[in-house]
């Protein structure tokens, strides 16, 4: 998300999916519809998250990808 290759716009979608799963106005509020509610704000985060990918640059995606990799390699080896 501090990455200044990834637009702005890509950004704002996913910090706004984090306000919509905090804010207490939900389309299906959590308290009504305890499960689906729940799962609604997960499924919107999760698209949101996927838009981020998919919209940023790909050789962005892969140099964190590997940076990632590498972070899971190495706590393998610490375990």
């Amino acid at each position: 998300m501090g990455d200044r290759r990834v637009p702005w716009y890509l950004k704002a979608i996913v910090y706004g999916a984090i306000a919509y799963v905090i804010s207490p106005l939900d389309l299906l509020p959590d308290y009504l519809v305890p499960i689906l509610g729940y799962v609604e704000d997960l499924i919107i985060f999760y698209f949101s998250l996927k838009f981020l990918i998919s919209g940023s640059p790909p050789s962005v995606v892969r140099e964190y990808v590997k940076i990632i990799d590498e972070e899971k390699r190495r706590k393998r080896w610490r375990e």
